[in-house]
């Protein structure tokens, strides 16, 4: 299968669990958020956790033109109830996340951004004790 295909069958091997989040570095236009999203928000009705509860989606884009694509295309699928997009640099953006949910949250991470950067980023989760 595709990429999305493969990412989906990941999360869906160890569901979602309430209160986590799923971070993807690099929202583009947001279609994996949303994809993620759907993901979240079906693992959240299989088991009977009420909305504000469910795992929510979390994209982290530095173009502002793709963030603005990728929010509408999230209310467009009637999603931003479970996929937000934070703008701006990486780094900053995972230290948002990790202020707004706390640590161990991060239940799947993506890292769909620049590949030189992803031994920074990764240590940069661990230093600040964000994954589950």
């Amino acid at each position: 299968g595709n990429r999305a295909d493969k990412l989906q069958e990941a999360a869906l091997r160890r569901p979602p669990r309430a209160g986590e989040i799923l971070v993807e570095y690099g929202t583009f236009i947001g279609t994996t958020a949303v994809r993620l999203a759907e993901t979240a928000a079906q693992a959240a009705d299989a088991s009977r956790v009420p909305r504000a509860c469910a795992p929510h989606v979390v994209s982290f884009e530095v173009e502002p033109v793709h963030a603005v694509v990728a929010r509408w295309l999230i209310e467009l699928a009637g999603l931003s109830w479970a996929a937000e997009v934070f703008l701006g640099l990486a780094a900053d953006a995972a230290r948002r996340a990790g202020d707004e949910f706390g640590q161990r949250s991060w239940g799947l991470v993506l890292f769909d951004h620049r590949g030189a950067k992803f031994h920074g980023d990764l240590a940069q989760l661990e230093d600040m004790h964000l994954l589950t």
